[in-house]
């Protein structure tokens, strides 16, 4: 990729700034084992041999359809993306959903 075709990842909330080299649920650099759940943004592992390591650096909010990183203060997966601020605003409208989605996904996470 020269340097006219460089596409850029800005995270909205921390303004975390790194190129990437694809942006979908499936990449080259990623195992075809992997199955990601939302678009996301990755770029190649440029620690991995022969290309083939992905990092998934962030995805766009559902709701306000900005960058957001996978840092966990900037963003929150729950069946979506949302960035912290669109997070706390549909949390207090929906409280209820938000919180059997949170207890499913403890109760997940505790089986492994």
């Amino acid at each position: 990729m020269n340097s006219s075709d460089t596409q850029l990842f800005c995270c909205s909330v921390c303004n975390f700034l790194i190129p990437f080299d694809t942006k979908g649920r499936k990449s080259k650099f990623l195992s075809s084992d992997v199955h990601i759940l939302e678009d996301v943004y990755i770029m190649r592992d440029p620690f991995a041999d022969d290309n083939l390591g992905g990092i998934i650096i962030g995805a766009d909010c559902l709701i306000c359809k900005k960058m957001v990183c996978v840092s966990p203060a900037c963003s929150t997966f729950l069946k979506e993306r949302y960035c912290r601020f669109c997070y706390a605003k549909h949390q207090k409208s929906s409280r209820h959903s938000f919180e059997v989605v949170c207890l499913f996904a403890r109760f997940y996470t505790n089986l492994f």
